[in-house]
């Protein structure tokens, strides 16, 4: 979680840390973006991911929702991470990997910012 604050505070990009229970663990207001972090992943993490995701997304009306997974979790377990993205439950959802997240965050910028955002 460090790391994502430490990109965040690169791009000054205000942020909230979030520690309600079933919300992303950070909370950027002026995207409402949502960012969740996972280190272990498993059958019990995806049903609690699934349900905080839900709930950001009732509660805050999050535009964007990203999950972030260290760069070194094995490239089986991100496949299987990943699969959550691919099933459209969450069409605001994007997983991605800790290392990505820089490049991720200069997207949403410039699709807020050209909306007036």
């Amino acid at each position: 979680i460090h790391i994502c604050e430490h990109k965040l505070n690169l791009r000054s990009i205000e942020f909230d840390k979030r520690y309600v229970v079933g919300e992303t663990d950070l909370w950027i207001p002026s995207w409402a973006l949502g960012v969740e972090v996972k280190n272990t992943w498993g059958e019990q993490e995806e049903l609690a991911l699934i349900s905080t995701l839900s709930n950001t997304n009732f509660r805050l009306r999050a535009r964007h929702l990203v999950v972030v997974v260290p760069d070194s979790l094995s490239d089986d377990t991100f496949t299987v991470i990943r699969e959550m993205e691919k099933r459209k439950d969450f069409s605001n959802l994007s997983i991605l990997r800790i290392g990505d997240l820089g490049k991720y965050l200069d997207q949403i910028k410039e699709i807020e910012c050209g909306e007036g955002g």
